[in-house]
């Protein structure tokens, strides 16, 4: 499987698992999957985005997780801090 190195200055472990389950199925079957990603949301719309950027290697997998994760952060800081806040799994 793919994952990604854990960046344990801003405690992405969390983002790392979640992250790297959905890039594991898209992986699998982008055809399949990345449709059924666009439909749920904006969120999901913008990781299969940054997945294919990262398969064209244009960034790699944390830059795209690090993107994500501000567009999370940026929206909504509560639900989305940076540190060890709200990250245990």
């Amino acid at each position: 499987p793919v994952g990604m190195v854990c960046d344990s200055t801003d405690y992405s472990c969390g983002y790392d698992a979640t992250l790297g389950i959905l890039t594991n199925m898209w992986l699998h079957n982008p055809g399949i999957w990345t449709p059924r990603f666009r439909n749920i949301g904006p969120y999901f719309d913008l990781w299969v985005h940054l997945l294919e950027q990262t398969v064209a290697g244009l960034i790699t997998l944390e830059a795209a997780r690090d993107t994500m994760r501000a567009r999370m952060h940026l929206a909504r800081p509560e639900y989305f801090p940076y540190g060890p806040n709200g990250t245990s799994i």
